[in-house]
């Protein structure tokens, strides 16, 4: 399911989303989800650029964000 992220994936610098990650405004799952749904709305759907070889396993990269979120709680 894809979701509006609350920022730009695009022009958000990594001391945009350390303060966001802080103040609680998002988390490190939310952060992946949005670039992975980037890339599939990109690379497999619509443009069909098929720039990335492949990906991690999506399950795989949500978990190790979920134990980003909970060491960062």
């Amino acid at each position: 399911m894809t979701t509006t992220p609350i920022f730009d994936l695009l022009t958000t610098n990594a001391a945009e989303l350390r303060e966001l990650l802080s103040t609680q405004k998002l988390t490190s799952v939310d952060i992946v989800k949005a670039h992975l749904d980037q890339i599939d709305k990109h690379n497999n759907k619509g443009a069909k650029l098929n720039a990335m070889i492949s990906t991690v396993p999506r399950d795989l990269v949500l978990a190790i964000a979920q134990n980003l979120d909970l060491e960062r709680s």
